[in-house]
């Protein structure tokens, strides 16, 4: 879905569930990465809200 339709309203909580498996999976460099591309394409989305909280714990 994040690739097929980037601007589907769901993609950021799919990308969020990415960053999760990668945290899960030991990595953290990529998951913040992931993390940081929500913030960056969807500013103003629940997502990017909810990647940015998520990144001030990360780091």
């Amino acid at each position: 879905m994040i690739n097929a339709n980037p601007t589907h309203p769901k993609v950021p909580d799919a990308m969020i569930a990415v960053a999760n498996n990668q945290l899960e999976s030991g990595q953290k460099a990529a998951a913040v990465k992931t993390l940081e591309q929500v913030v960056a394409k969807y500013p103003g989305t629940e997502g990017a809200r909810a990647a940015n909280n998520r990144l001030k714990t990360l780091k």
